[in-house]
């Protein structure tokens, strides 16, 4: 898989995630992971448009952890699948 494609992978990701929360009451906690998953996915977003990718052992596995841990209303299981399909396809550019 190409890394553009990749990019336009975690760019879909993103904006799914975002449209999910958006307009939501979210508690201190949830409103710190929703920001973290969103500045990691577009920090691993431009990495692979730019083909500047972090050394692979400093690609840690972060958001799945979160897309576990977040309340399934928020984060439909669905979609917390593909966001940590996403951070293994990554981890293994």
């Amino acid at each position: 898989m190409s890394l553009i494609v990749l990019a336009d992978q975690i760019a879909d990701i993103r904006r799914r995630i975002a449209e999910g929360v958006e307009g939501a009451s979210l508690d201190q906690y949830q409103q710190n992971a929703f920001a973290f998953i969103s500045q990691r996915l577009d920090e691993m977003e431009e990495e692979c448009r730019t083909g500047h990718l972090k050394a692979a052992d400093e690609r840690y596995p972060e958001l799945g952890r979160i897309a576990v841990e977040a309340d399934p209303a928020l984060l439909p299981p669905n979609l917390g699948g593909e966001l940590i399909d996403v951070e293994k396809r990554y981890q293994q550019a």
